[in-house]
């Protein structure tokens, strides 16, 4: 039987990969047409503003950013990611990108960064691998929560 892109391998609800765009209405069209092709949610906001509120009140486990945007830059996007109690993954989606502004992203606490123009192929994997470090990071917060509740 044919998986579809993004199908979860497992029954659990913590399969499902959420993600978050906060990105150009345009940019946001194209990643909605890519992202229709999986099963995963999928949701865009086209300010660094909005993508605060959004983070805050309906997390996702996986953040694409452009590297910058009219109220703010993916600093920015890390910055809040950073205050989650699951922090989502944080990729940096840029024009052009070099070993100094993924150096800068991964210091900084982003995953990755994705030069464009983006290819379904490399964001379908770069999401997948982001999300499993997500899934591992935030199964293994849960565990450390649990032992000390129980300390």
């Amino acid at each position: 039987m044919k998986r579809e892109i993004g199908e979860p391998t497992s029954n659990s609800a913590a399969a499902t990969v959420s993600v978050l765009a906060v990105v150009t209405p345009a940019h946001g069209a194209e990643l909605e047409r890519i992202f229709s092709h999986t099963r995963w949610t999928f949701r865009a906001v086209h300010s660094v503003s909005a993508a605060v509120n959004e983070i805050r009140s309906n997390p996702a486990s996986v953040i694409l950013c452009e590297q910058r945007l009219g109220d703010g830059t993916w600093v920015d996007i890390v910055s809040e990611a950073d205050r989650n109690r699951h922090r989502p993954e944080v990729i940096v989606l840029a024009p052009t990108a070099d070993s100094r502004l993924w150096a800068e992203v991964v210091n900084f606490g982003g995953y990755d960064v994705l030069p464009g123009p983006i290819e379904a192929r490399e964001l379908y994997a770069v999401v997948s691998m982001a999300w499993r470090q997500w899934k591992h990071d935030t199964q293994a917060d849960s565990k450390i929560e649990l032992a000390e509740a129980h300390a």
